[in-house]
């Protein structure tokens, strides 16, 4: 149990280079999306992307990414999930009318070290898995064009970060802040505190996933266009709440962590495994030693 333990705690020290979100807005020196509601960002190596390359991206301001393409889309052009014609990945597709859109491309070492060692600790990813970019994107506090009107003031904040080696291409999803999602025919957002308890008639648009572009072929996250969709920020498929790392390169797929293995820094290569035992034992004798004499001395005080 102790050697567990021991075990434990590197693990997660050795992943705790990457915290969610990553820096963004000013004072990370990012771009933000002007009043052309988009922005294109070029790749160099370029981007794999379900079973493509692609050398751009546009960012909408609408919760998506189309690739190849740096013209203007809106989310009603992935309205009809079968027959989606650009090949995109949408983060939280829907109308979004307020707040910012902050986005920059970095090559920043410590970053991209903090990916790799991350994206290793998964079997889909090779164990030399070294990205040469990351795209780091971010909603911040957006709303719907009913924002500011009749109290509400409910707003999202989430985050996509994109990077490849060229061969190998991964994403990483982080669901900050979700207080609100497209319901069609309703329009104040602000009147309806409890979302779950919608009818289940209510149409609800905004999803998230990834689409080829021929059309149909498309993998949805299974509570897109629900009235669940908004525990996103409570889920995760490597158990950090609101966190989703996929490999897309070719078909999206989540990813498996690989078995977990010791680094060089955790593992005593200057004695033998009965000593370390010994000292496991020594060490659990003199803190149940210590436990009788403090309980002892707690007792004289009563």
């Amino acid at each position: 149990m102790m050697r567990l333990l021991i075990l434990t705690l590197c693990f997660h020290l050795g992943v705790g280079t990457i915290s969610w979100p990553l820096p963004y807005g000013v004072l990370a020196s990012d771009s933000q999306i002007d009043s052309s509601d988009l922005a294109v960002v070029s790749f160099s190596p370029s981007f794999p992307f379900y079973g493509n390359t692609y050398n751009s991206v546009t960012i909408q301001k609408d919760g998506f990414l189309v690739f190849g393409t740096s013209t203007k889309k809106v989310y009603s052009d992935l309205a009809n999930v079968n027959n989606v014609l650009l090949p995109s990945l949408g983060v939280w597709v829907s109308d979004i009318q307020a707040g910012k859109v902050f986005y920059r491309l970095s090559t920043d070492v410590t970053l991209l070290n903090g990916l790799a060692l991350m994206s290793r600790r998964f079997s889909d990813f090779s164990a030399t898995f070294t990205p040469r970019y990351a795209l780091i994107v971010t909603w911040f506090e957006v709303g719907t064009a009913h924002y500011s009107f009749e109290g509400d003031f409910k707003t999202n904040t989430f985050q996509v970060v994109l990077t490849t080696d060229g061969t190998q291409s991964g994403v990483i999803m982080f669901f900050d802040t979700i207080e609100w999602v497209v319901f069609e025919d309703i329009t104040n957002y602000a009147a309806y505190t409890d979302i779950e308890s919608f009818p289940p008639e209510i149409t609800i648009s905004t999803k998230v996933g990834f689409f080829k572009g021929d059309g149909a072929t498309k993998v949805l996250f299974p509570l897109s266009m629900t009235k669940f969709l908004k525990r996103i920020t409570l889920d995760s498929n490597v158990g950090e709440a609101g966190v989703y790392v996929l490999r897309i390169d070719s078909s999206p797929v989540n990813v498996t962590f690989a078995p977990t293995t010791l680094s060089p820094v955790t593992v005593e290569t200057t004695t033998t495994n009965q000593a370390s035992y010994q000292r496991v034992f020594l060490t659990l004798t003199f803190l149940g030693t210590l436990f009788v004499i403090l309980a002892r001395s707690k007792l004289t005080d009563f």
